[in-house]
């Protein structure tokens, strides 16, 4: 008997086809590329947020290193045009050659500013004195006169071979000059109120002002993008402190009230009792689209009006050719007593 039943099904295993590849590759592609366009996104974000760190923390070290100059200004000298004193402030010091490094001459300031034109970073030069003696205080100015030969009797501490002492007698004429004499039996100290220099100098009678084995006369600059302190007058040191500074402005503050940047006259010198300074840091991280649309400004006094105003800081593009406006940008600013000043101030 013929059996009977359901037919055979024969079920056919297709495989992938082309249309199905092409749509996974479609797929794959757009995800790869969002995911790209996400961590380029990211990096971006990355490199403004640490680069933004940076000039902070670029703009807080200068200005805290700067600022630490600062306060020491006029250490060693304050005011000296009290009465009895012969020294003028602000008066030109003669550089005898091969007395120091740079030779010339130098003003006898606590702070002097050098206002750059049209915008341009201004420089900052501090001086005060300096002895590796941390228990050591600086006398006040003393008298000298000639003895014999080479010799100056002088008031306050003997002296050291090789320190520093500025000269000074009546009209502003001042002298640096370097203590050559010394008994190394005696730690290279002079016989107390004796002086010796080599040549004479050309100041023979006047006051003395004692700057100690140490003093520093240090320049604030930008160059390149950098802040550097430059000291050359007693040494040669060149000291890059921050990166990425692009501007520096500062100015006096006078007793008065009265912010200035041009160089005080004798009268006015004695009258500085602060100075203002503003950094400018710029972002190393370049940003496709404009993101400084202004100028960053700083804060000044408006000297007529007696109120407080802002200036703009006149910008450069950078030496690469790109523009200041595709840049972030920091500004710190601080007013900076001059203690030594106020303080030699006092009746």
């Amino acid at each position: 008997m013929k059996k009977t039943g359901f037919p055979h099904l024969v079920t056919k295993q297709l495989g992938m086809g082309l249309v199905e590849i092409l749509v996974g590759l479609v797929i794959g592609l757009i995800g790869v590329l969002v995911i790209f366009q996400t961590m380029a996104v990211w990096g971006e974000r990355t490199a403004t947020t640490v680069s933004g760190s940076d000039s902070r923390t670029s703009g807080a070290v200068g200005m805290h290193y700067l600022e630490q100059d600062l306060a020491q200004g006029g250490l060693g000298f304050g005011r000296i045009n009290s009465p009895g004193r012969q020294f003028e402030p602000g008066c030109n010091v003669n550089v005898p050659n091969g007395i120091t490094p740079e030779g010339g001459t130098f003003r006898l300031a606590a702070v002097d500013i050098n206002d750059g034109a049209s915008g341009v970073p201004d420089t900052v030069t501090v001086l005060y004195a300096g002895s590796s003696d941390a228990n050591l205080n600086f006398s006040d100015v003393a008298l000298f006169k000639p003895v014999s030969g080479k010799y100056y009797s002088s008031q306050g501490r003997a002296l050291l071979k090789s320190e520093w002492v500025v000269l000074g007698r009546q009209g502003g004429i001042c002298e640096l000059r370097k203590v050559e004499s010394g008994d190394a039996a005696n730690a290279g100290k002079n016989t107390l109120n004796q002086i010796e220099f080599s040549p004479a100098p050309t100041v023979t009678s006047g006051n003395l002002l004692y700057l100690g084995g140490q003093p520093q006369r240090a320049t604030w600059s930008i160059l390149n993008g950098a802040l550097l302190r430059t000291e050359s007058r007693f040494t040669t040191t060149i000291s890059p402190i921050s990166d990425g500074v692009v501007n520096m402005q500062a100015q006096y503050i006078l007793a008065n009230g009265d912010w200035q940047e041009s160089v005080p006259t004798t009268d006015e010198w004695s009258q500085v009792r602060a100075i203002k300074v503003a950094l400018l840091v710029r972002s190393k991280q370049f940003e496709k689209t404009n993101v400084t649309t202004v100028a960053p400004v700083w804060h000044s006094w408006d000297n007529a009006n007696q109120i407080e105003v802002v200036v703009p800081f006149v910008m450069a593009d950078p030496g690469d050719g790109t523009e200041w406006e595709r840049y972030r940008y920091e500004v710190f600013e601080r007013t900076v007593p001059l203690r030594n000043l106020i303080w030699g101030a006092q009746p």
